[in-house]
């Protein structure tokens, strides 16, 4: 995840949600951080087009495609954690 970070290629995932349904994601990965006892990758959703939490517990496969960002200008990691609901 760090190198597809730095990288800025693009990752495949297989993610369960808080409702145990799975769906296969193409994310801009911009982060990670740890909140709420978990780590989470904060990236650009292609399915959704907006910015997405993806706590890691939850992934059950990732690949990192090598394919560079489609999105130009990501926020900054910082500024995403502000909008969340607790304090680091």
């Amino acid at each position: 995840i760090q190198h597809a970070i730095s990288e800025k290629n693009l990752i495949e995932l297989d993610y369960k949600n808080a409702k145990e349904i799975s769906s296969k994601r193409t994310v801009e990965p911009i982060g990670l951080i740890f909140y709420a006892f978990s780590w989470h990758l904060i990236a650009w959703c292609h399915f959704r087009n907006e910015y997405r939490d993806f706590n890691l517990l939850r992934i059950a496969c990732l690949k990192n495609l090598g394919t560079p960002f489609t999105k130009k200008d990501h926020m900054p990691l910082s500024d995403y954690m502000s909008l969340l609901p607790v304090n680091f």
